[in-house]
């Protein structure tokens, strides 16, 4: 069909090639990048995405009419479309740096860490209007918000941690510089989702919100553990924080539970990553038990064969530098006991 070929006419059948060739591309990113896989695509579609202003029919829109309001809102597809295909141009080149045929996975050096950084930066800066932080509002920019910050947490914690879970060798200032945008990017993550929730609530379903949480709950999880190893006196202020974030991320997976399987998975996964203790205190507000009937439980020997593609995923937090298969879902249901550093 020569999706990716560039446009020679402009008819409508070129333009649904054209708008199918972008499509493909962004989802193809999007499995490398989340599956630790190597790309399937080192080229983007040989003509770029049109101006949003200047061509907004080729995008078309997307009009939402909620139940108790008579007034139609515009959700700007245009805008949405265009920046999350920029932004799953450079996952794909995060992926192409990472992912290899030949190897598990390959360390990024630190040059490279900050060239990525530098694209979602701009990224980030050339967002349109309709898009600044200051102004969204649609689930959909929301989630693309969440994209961003979650792809620059990944990015310099596998700077920070090796395989074995110890510092890299890294000199000082490039540790703390590391640190400092994840502690950035991880607070930014929390008070989206933190949004999100109270704009929108977790009951509909995303296939992407899923991810968003349990990014967040790896990343709580692993202070919480540091504070039950440490005298009971340092915990009580820090851990009331951490675990509002922890059960935040639990509500959004139960809900999201309701109507995607991979929020079952990803619910039991977390669950059994927590102590007896924090189970207890998320269970007083989350629903977190495990389901009594048979038909909702979860086969765990026969998930690699009932579920093959979603049983390949890497859990949302691991380190780009580690090797993928020890967090893929279908290990981690044998080995459920495993915590993420």
């Amino acid at each position: 069909m020569r999706l990716f070929a560039p446009r020679v006419d402009h008819d409508k059948f070129e333009h649904a090639k054209s708008f199918t060739a972008w499509g493909l591309s962004s989802w193809l990113s999007l499995q490398s990048y989340y599956y630790f896989k190597p790309p399937c695509l080192l080229d983007i579609p040989a003509d770029p995405l049109p101006d949003v202003h200047g061509k907004s029919e080729w995008y078309g829109d997307i009009v939402l009419n909620y139940p108790e309001d008579g007034n139609h809102y515009m959700t700007d597809f245009g805008h949405g479309m265009k920046a999350l295909s920029e932004l799953r141009v450079i996952q794909n080149e995060i992926g192409v740096m990472c992912f290899s045929k030949f190897e598990d996975s390959k360390k990024m050096p630190w040059g490279a860490a900050l060239h990525i950084q530098a694209k979602l930066e701009t990224w980030y800066r050339g967002l349109p209007t309709q898009l600044q932080p200051r102004w969204i509002v649609h689930p959909s920019h929301l989630l693309l918000h969440c994209e961003y910050h979650a792809v620059l947490i990944t990015l310099f914690r596998s700077q920070i941690y090796s395989e074995d879970g110890g510092a890299r060798s890294l000199m000082q200032n490039q540790l703390n510089t590391a640190q400092q945008v994840v502690t950035e990017a991880s607070v930014h993550l929390e008070s989206i989702l933190r949004i999100y929730y109270l704009r929108h609530s977790f009951e509909s379903y995303d296939s992407t919100l899923t991810i968003f949480l349990v990014h967040l709950a790896n990343l709580t999880l692993a202070p919480i553990r540091q504070l039950e190893q440490g005298p009971a006196s340092e915990r009580k202020d820090t851990s009331e924080a951490l675990l509002s974030t922890l059960i935040l991320c639990f509500n959004g997976l139960y809900e999201q539970s309701k109507s995607a399987y991979i929020a079952i998975v990803m619910l039991a996964l977390m669950r059994k990553q927590l102590s007896a203790e924090i189970r207890n205190t998320v269970g007083r507000y989350v629903t977190i038990e495990e389901p009594e009937s048979d038909t909702e439980s979860i086969d765990e020997t026969n998930f690699e064969y009932s579920q093959p593609v979603l049983s390949e995923l890497v859990l949302p937090g691991a380190s780009l530098s580690e090797d993928p298969k020890t967090w893929r879902i279908k290990h981690l249901m044998d080995d459920s006991g495993k915590i993420l550093a």
